[in-house]
């Protein structure tokens, strides 16, 4: 029996394919030229035509999923990553036009030109001045914050506490846009508006 050159071997041929300005998927054959270490040519039917299996490049991604952190923090401490997440959430939340979206949300806090008089009570409204106020709105703000977060927001609705001294208002409210890292897009502050 012949000898022939019959095993398997794996060689990388990604730039070389890059230099001929081919793709792996194209139409090509190979030219063989087998050379003897002394500089013989010898016969190039000695190796058969290689075939080409394309094997997909590995890559070492970790993606780690980022858990909701559901501690309120002061609105001063949050980071640039907690306030775009925060923007880029409200922003798609109130793009939803489904039950879950922002419009449908906000009518349970109600506006106060539809709050009817005591004597025609047909809209729940935001109990402000009323003794159930605080639980009222800490269930209003925990469906909120749920919503948020259903919308891809990582943190829970941060506190503001108004009885430090400042200066200016927090650039969440002043900021007229933002970049948005998610979709690589400058975006209008969804926190600039009072809608």
């Amino acid at each position: 029996m012949p000898w022939q050159f019959d095993r398997l071997y794996k060689y990388e041929i990604t730039d070389a394919l890059k230099s001929h300005n081919f793709r792996y998927d194209d139409d090509y054959h190979f030219k063989i030229h087998l050379t003897y270490i002394d500089g013989t040519s010898l016969d190039s039917s000695l190796i058969p035509e290689p075939t080409v299996i394309f094997v997909p490049a590995k890559h070492d991604v970790s993606l780690k999923k980022v858990t909701v952190n559901r501690i309120r923090q002061n609105l001063d401490s949050l980071t640039e990553r907690d306030i775009q997440s925060a923007q880029a959430a409200l922003h798609d939340l109130q793009e939803d036009s489904t039950k879950n979206g922002y419009a449908h949300l906000i009518s349970f806090h109600g506006a106060p030109a539809r709050c009817p008089d005591p004597a025609n009570p047909t809209v729940a409204c935001c109990q402000h001045g009323m003794p159930t106020f605080p639980h009222w709105h800490r269930l209003f703000t925990l469906q909120l914050e749920h919503a948020l977060q259903a919308h891809g927001s990582v943190i829970a609705i941060p506190y503001w506490d108004w009885t430090y001294p400042i200066k200016e208002l927090p650039r969440i409210f002043t900021d007229v846009d933002y970049y948005d890292a998610w979709s690589d897009e400058v975006r209008e502050n969804p926190f600039a508006h009072g809608y």
